[in-house]
């Protein structure tokens, strides 16, 4: 059934260029029109970093299996092996379950506000985005805005805002060792590579906004509209 709607031949939006593709590719829509997503950057942003003395790493917990929380559980448990003085910082909609709470130096807030959300990924050396696949990923692109390098997997929409090695790192997916790896090239980085990092998360963040998207929006209708009004022409 939901193939079936991707088909339907009317015009469709797309929050990521993964999820044009895939439409395009796999469904065969001829009418997809970009929206890039964004964010309110009066709710997160960051004024220019230095690298924190003591390391944290981010991310948000889910159960879903789709998110592959426990790819970044199983990472980081090889992080604080190597470098145990990691401090983890998560949050989410609920108490983590027993098996996941096997990290030391591990805070976990359950429905953070969003002051809370940006003072977390305003903190953070680190944010983490371990999904198998992501239509877009809001939380990294937030983390972006606070300044924080993101380490993702290639599941799709974080390739919209992760530029590998300018703003973080991407890595495969269900590969926690990878992931651990990418980790240690964050905290090893020396103070000013950090720092450059951190501010091209900003910048990349900063470039969307929603009038952007707003304007893509309105074109991707109007270019239905006037598509509808052609073939109602030739009737």
């Amino acid at each position: 059934r939901i193939a079936e709607v991707y088909q339907l031949e009317c015009q469709k939006f797309a929050v990521s260029k993964w999820l044009v593709s895939l439409l395009q590719e796999r469904y065969q829509s001829q009418y997809v029109t970009y929206v890039p997503n964004a964010i309110d950057h009066e709710e997160f942003f960051s004024e220019r970093r230095k690298k924190p003395t003591r390391v944290t790493i981010g991310f948000v917990y889910s159960p879903e299996p789709i998110k592959g929380s426990e790819v970044a559980l199983e990472a980081l448990r090889l992080v604080q092996k190597k470098y145990p003085s990691v401090q983890v910082v998560s949050y989410g909609f609920g108490r983590m379950p027993k098996h996941a709470k096997l990290l030391k130096c591990h805070r976990h807030v359950i429905l953070p506000s969003l002051s809370e959300i940006r003072t977390i990924y305003q903190r953070a050396s680190c944010w983490l985005t371990s999904s198998r696949s992501e239509g877009f990923g809001l939380p990294g692109l937030e983390a972006n805005a606070c300044g924080c390098p993101l380490v993702s997997t290639s599941c799709g929409g974080p390739s919209d805002y992760l530029d590998d090695g300018v703003n973080g790192f991407m890595v495969p997916v269900d590969d926690p060792q990878a992931m651990a790896m990418a980790i240690g090239r964050v905290i090893d980085m020396s103070p000013d590579q950090w720092e450059q990092m951190s501010q091209a998360s900003v910048e990349i963040a900063t470039s969307r906004s929603w009038q952007q998207a707003a304007a893509c929006f309105e074109a991707g209708a109007y270019e239905s509209l006037c598509r509808g009004i052609k073939a109602g022409d030739s009737v």
